[in-house]
């Protein structure tokens, strides 16, 4: 069965059953979790419930043929999260963050990256993505696995309260690619101050690949400042690191999937798929 009549069945919402089955009949093995939470609430799901499903579908659609779409892990924060960033002058930036980390807003139209994603998906190549999970050591160890295919896109604020968490990814070079949004309607002073903790952060790795930046990486885009150098870059990643075909004229809308900062954390068969 492919992803595209998985999809079909659960925006039915007809049949819930046959799409766990069908899983188990491929090989799955780490969407226990869900199926407990579905048959618990068979009759009173969210959209959030169908959405998850959704995207761990599509993960494991793409651990079966990497080259179908690109991965995009989302390195941010929620508002909590942000609330323990000490820096007064970045507190004004406070308003682009919410319940969760795909509702962070980059850029100066104040969409959220999973909304520009899917933006994205109508114009560019099918991608997957998911929250970077900071402190949890099974999703770390996942993203070690797989990190060549993954391309971080890495919001400047997070590295004021996780800056320990990303010096502890070993190899951090031999991840797929790198996007540093900032947002070109910050006040002069927010852009230094980001920069300054972009600077510190990855030069203190051992491997010093920082200073390597500098050189003409196509893959590693420190400073993108609008939604459409986003898009662009996101498309050069695509072609020059991974090696994805050129896009076609009138691509259609293609399917892409959010997530919540709490997919990992409900579902306790993550070391299951490692």
């Amino acid at each position: 069965m492919t992803k595209q009549q998985l999809f079909d069945i659960i925006d039915s919402q007809v049949g819930l059953n046959e799409v766990f089955d069908k899983l188990r009949d491929m090989g799955a093995t780490n969407f226990g979790a869900l199926e407990q939470e579905f048959i618990q609430n068979v009759s009173n799901h969210s959209i959030n419930f169908y959405d998850r499903l959704k995207s761990q579908i599509s993960l494991f659609f793409w651990e079966r043929n990497k080259s179908e779409a690109l991965y995009l892990v989302i390195c941010s924060l929620n508002q909590n999260q942000f609330h323990q960033i000490k820096e007064v002058s970045l507190k004004a930036n406070e308003i682009r963050y919410k319940e969760n980390s795909l509702l962070w807003q980059p850029f100066e139209e104040n969409e959220s990256i999973e909304a520009l994603l899917k933006e994205y998906a109508t114009k560019g190549y099918e991608v997957v993505f998911e929250p970077f999970i900071y402190d949890d050591a099974n999703f770390r160890t996942y993203f070690q696995k797989n990190r060549k295919f993954a391309t971080l896109i890495i919001d400047c604020h997070a590295l004021f309260v996780y800056r320990e968490q990303f010096l502890k990814l070993d190899d951090f070079i031999e991840t797929g690619g790198f996007i540093f949004p900032i947002c070109q309607s910050y006040s002069p002073r927010i852009k230094t101050k980001l920069l300054q903790k972009q600077a510190e952060v990855f030069t203190d790795t051992k491997h010093s690949y920082y200073s390597d930046f500098k050189v003409a990486y196509p893959y590693i885009e420190l400073n993108v400042s609008t939604k459409y150098d986003f898009f662009r870059r996101l498309t050069n990643i695509a072609t020059t690191r991974f090696g994805f075909g050129e896009l076609k004229t009138n691509v259609a809308p293609k399917q892409i999937l959010t997530h919540s900062d709490s997919i990992k954390k409900s579902q306790n068969a993550e070391d299951k798929r490692l």
